[in-house]
């Protein structure tokens, strides 16, 4: 609510009873004039009765009492007839430290008074000053925050700090400080504002609701991811690989074919002749040369087998591997459908 600790300024038993007792028979006066409805106006006795019980309570100090009785009364009478009550009605509301309703009856009396043809009785023009000084004053010591319609033109519920929601548009007013505004209150699309209020200050805020979130993605809870698109065999390296090493067997066949002339060469020579160990020493270098040359038709060979696992294992099974059983008379029996 919009109760605070400070009391509104010269309000006293006094003060109300000098606005409330020449009312009375300013309202009586108006009332013949109500046009016929379903339900007949109430008498002027009844009106009597009626504003009088709310004068005992707001002496009474039940101000939100006082206020309940004279707010029924103008709806019972009507704003036409009954706009002078809203003067009553700002005192109420201002005494209970409702500084919005106070705000908004002073003001609506004030726009009434306008209405009145000039110049105005001397208690009118006493109670029309009255109640712009003290509207001024509230206004002056609180702060606004002016609640705009929806672009949408659809109708929004608002709260305003704890007070009870209402359809924008409509201004409010609280003492200094910082504020929460509701924006769609009891709807799908709720949102709320900080506001920090100031003194004489208007804060404005826009009643249109949070946005439509988007859809959230599918769940893929329990679900395989998808798997990895599969790798080609590297066929032309296999290839490549497979052609080098053939080619490489020709290198030890030409050395083996040196070593055996450098033999022949030393058997010729003989054991007793003087380059028979010249003759030796080149057989045996080609020899070991020609051993040798077999690491490298070995090496590639060994370099495109391991290509051709890494392919395959890369590029995983070609199908899939079921097998399933069935019971047969006399036995079980498997069937298997697979690639490896």
């Amino acid at each position: 609510m919009w109760t605070r600790d400070a009391a509104p300024r010269s309000l006293t038993p006094r003060r109300s009873r000098w606005a409330f007792g020449p009312l009375i028979a300013l309202l009586l006066g108006l009332l013949p004039a109500l046009p016929a409805r379903a339900q007949a106006p109430p008498s002027s006795a009844e009106t009597d009765a009626t504003f009088s019980r709310g004068l005992s309570l707001f002496d009474a100090k039940d101000y939100a009492g006082a206020a309940a009785v004279w707010e029924g009364l103008l709806a019972s009478v009507g704003e036409a007839k009954g706009w002078k009550v809203f003067y009553n009605l700002g005192l109420a509301y201002e005494a209970a430290l409702d500084a919005t309703r106070a705000i908004e009856r002073y003001d609506a009396f004030l726009r009434a008074v306008e209405r009145e043809p000039m110049p105005l009785p001397a208690a009118l023009e006493d109670r029309k000053q009255d109640a712009a000084d003290r509207s001024r004053a509230l206004k002056a010591t609180h702060g606004a925050v002016r609640v705009h319609s929806p672009a949408s033109g659809e109708r929004v519920m608002v709260r305003v700090d704890d007070t009870p929601p209402r359809a924008a548009p409509f201004t409010a007013y609280a003492r200094p400080g910082p504020l929460l505004v509701e924006v769609g209150v009891g709807g799908p699309r709720p949102r709320r504002v900080d506001v920090n209020l100031a003194a004489g200050i208007t804060s404005d805020v826009d009643a249109t609701e949070s946005p439509i979130a988007p859809p959230p993605p599918p769940s893929t809870h329990g679900t395989a991811p998808p798997p990895p698109p599969p790798s080609s065999f590297p066929t032309v390296w296999v290839v490549t690989g497979a052609g080098l090493t053939a080619a490489s067997i020709a290198l030890p066949i030409a050395l083996n074919a040196r070593a055996a002339s450098k033999r022949e060469d030393a058997e010729k020579l003989g054991v007793g002749h003087t380059d028979y160990a010249a003759a030796r020493d080149e057989f045996d270098s080609a020899r070991t040369l020609y051993y040798a040359s077999y690491a490298v038709p070995a090496l590639l060979g060994a370099v495109t087998v391991a290509i051709a696992i890494v392919g395959a294992v890369k590029q995983g099974p070609t199908t899939a591997v079921s097998v399933g059983a069935r019971t047969e008379r006399g036995g079980v029996s498997f069937v298997g459908a697979g690639r490896f």
